[in-house]
């Protein structure tokens, strides 16, 4: 869970690649850092400073044993896929090699 009010410090948070990797279920604030990961599915999202949907977007994934799969199963690609080491360092290696 990030339930984050803000995202001015960062444009991808650290605990989530790891709950990604991890390939747990993960509910974020919507908020712009978040939402390349929340439109790829691999999240559930809540607008940040709502605690009611905080609690009711846990409350779904306590009771729906196929939602929390269905996220799982969405972090576990996103990290083998979009986030994975290998494509960073793609992406990395094509930003050196446009500045030589």
């Amino acid at each position: 869970m990030l339930p984050y009010q803000r995202s001015e410090r960062f444009g991808f948070s650290g605990v989530l690649a790891t709950a990604l990797g991890a390939a747990k279920p993960t509910i974020v604030s919507d908020l712009p850092g978040f939402k390349e990961v929340i439109t790829s599915g691999a999240v559930a999202a809540v607008p940040p400073d709502d605690p009611d949907a905080l609690a009711g977007a846990l409350q779904n994934l306590i009771d729906d044993q196929r939602a929390r799969a269905r996220l799982a199963a969405a972090a576990a690609d996103a990290a083998a896929t979009t986030y994975s080491w290998s494509r960073v360092a793609e992406a990395t290696l094509s930003v050196y090699r446009s500045l030589l």
